[in-house]
């Protein structure tokens, strides 16, 4: 069996409960699928590596060296698999950062209602706040330290460099 085109998750999950458990019955009971599809499983997954995994003794199977070698890899392989689709949603979740430079005056009063209006509409996005007097905002903004900034038009020698656009805020 060609082990490219069949190899799926589900046979390293179900060879390594039986390698757990040490029984069919009871990795099928744990897995929640029938007896058969895990012995199925098992069988087909020998003949992708091409080598017996298990050593039958009466109604229990015991790793051989093969199966302790492939369980090896295969139990380090699903945790970093684990890893990566943690990392992955981690990542997800504040997919983005915008960061905002904001004059204390708007700070306590505007700030608030418009970061919980934002996180509405944008949830994965990660507010970064600044709050300092205008000058050094408008500094900030221009060196691309941050992505905008909501104060009061600065004076003619802090604004060279910086575009404006007035907003209409929907509070």
């Amino acid at each position: 069996m060609n082990w490219d085109q069949h190899l799926r998750l589900r046979y390293v999950r179900v060879f390594l409960e039986v390698a757990r458990v040490e029984s069919i019955s009871a990795a099928a009971n744990h897995l929640n699928i029938t007896q058969p599809a895990v012995s199925r499983t098992i069988k087909d997954l020998e003949s992708m590596v091409d080598a017996a995994l298990f050593d039958r003794v009466g109604r229990r199977l015991q790793l051989n060296e093969a199966g302790k070698m492939f369980q090896a890899h295969a139990g380090a392989s699903m945790i970093e698999l684990m890893r990566a689709r943690d990392r992955v949603a981690r990542t997800e979740e504040l997919s983005a950062r915008l960061s905002v430079g904001v004059l204390p005056t708007a700070a306590a009063d505007l700030l608030p209602r418009a970061a919980l209006a934002f996180r509405e509409e944008m949830p994965h996005v990660r507010l970064h706040i600044l709050t300092g007097p205008n000058w050094l905002l408008f500094n900030q903004l221009r060196d691309g330290a941050l992505d905008l900034v909501v104060g009061r038009m600065p004076e003619k020698e802090v604004s060279q460099g910086v575009t404006f656009k007035q907003c209409k805020c929907r509070m």
